[in-house]
């Protein structure tokens, strides 16, 4: 498992991103998030874990004003 820090633009501000890449190449993505007013780090590890073991990479991002991401 492999993980990457990214950052893309929503509504003209940054939102703080991570990827976590399984061993296999091109393998399918779930975009994960926690719902409104938690950050992804909260509670998800055992889905990424079980994600990257069924071979799936996992997307995981803040929204805008929670976590690392910009915004209030």
């Amino acid at each position: 498992m492999s993980e990457h820090k990214h950052v893309f633009s929503s509504a003209g501000l940054t939102c703080s991103a991570t990827l976590f890449l399984p061993e296999q190449k091109s393998p399918p993505v779930i975009l994960l998030a926690q719902g409104f007013g938690a950050e992804w780090r909260f509670g998800t590890s055992g889905f990424i874990s079980a994600f990257l073991n069924a071979g799936f990479a996992v997307f995981a991002f803040d929204y805008r004003s929670f976590g690392e991401s910009e915004g209030s």
